[in-house]
């Protein structure tokens, strides 16, 4: 009963089920399917160790206890979410303005102090040259990823 987060259930190591008891607290009619979705893997795992996690074995064993052949939940887990990523914004060869989110922020400015420069290119294969120094919590918007810069974002 200790996981978080957006996940109902996880299998781990072939003899634990996590659960995630507020988001299954408040939406009640899915404790038996998570659970049931979870033994599958638990069995599964110990009859077929080199299956797919997802796969027509976990499918048929799932079946077979009366689970539905769902692989991801429908609830709602705004009100579950653990953590916002914080996105930073950098300036690309070509004057563009893109959004690297905190995790890519580390490693590009870790890459930067060893090489020199950042090691990421846009999708265009433009470098990604350097950070603006200006960040902000949760997802951009996508139409603003080059659009705008940071500045005009903030105005």
């Amino acid at each position: 009963m200790d996981l978080r987060g957006q996940s109902a259930g996880q299998a781990s190591g072939g003899v634990l089920i996590r659960l995630n008891r507020g988001l299954l607290d408040d939406n009640p009619q899915h404790w038996s399917a998570t659970v049931i979705h979870e033994l599958a893997h638990i069995i599964t795992w110990r009859l077929h160790p080199r299956c797919q996690a997802h796969g027509w074995q976990w499918r048929q064993i799932n079946r077979a206890l009366g689970g539905v052949d769902q692989v991801c939940h429908q609830m709602d887990t705004r009100a579950h979410r653990v953590r916002t990523l914080e996105y930073f914004a950098y300036r690309t060869a070509g004057g563009d303005c893109v959004w690297l989110s905190s995790i890519r922020h580390r490693r590009a400015q870790k890459t930067l102090r060893r090489l020199g420069s950042t090691g990421y290119q846009t999708a265009r294969g433009e470098p990604i040259l350097y950070w603006l120094g200006t960040s902000r919590r949760g997802a951009p918007d996508p139409r603003s990823r080059q659009a705008q810069s940071p500045d005009e974002q903030y105005a």
